[in-house]
């Protein structure tokens, strides 16, 4: 995990998950984000859109922490074996 300073976790452990996708998404551009929100429904992309429209500055080191989580439960495995493509929605 990145290296976050006790401010950076405590503002990374508070986040929401919507919170962590808006960044994820931030960081993934408009085309990726685009894509990711066609397969999600109205109720979850108004709450991620929340955080987005909010975005303030993102701390290079939160926003790192944010992909490396993602990153992580990718790499095993967890949404294929934790419900499959409705866990990787669900996450989303």
């Amino acid at each position: 995990m990145a290296n976050l300073t006790q401010q950076q976790q405590a503002a990374f452990d508070e986040m929401s998950m919507a919170e962590r996708i808006a960044i994820l998404l931030l960081q993934l551009g408009e085309d990726a984000t685009a894509a990711i929100f066609s397969n999600m429904g109205v109720e979850a992309i108004t709450e991620i859109s929340k955080y987005i429209a909010a975005n303030r500055t993102i701390d290079k080191a939160i926003a790192t922490a944010v992909l490396e989580e993602f990153h992580a439960i990718f790499q095993s495995g967890q949404f294929m074996t934790s419900g499959g493509l409705e866990y990787a929605r669900e996450l989303l």
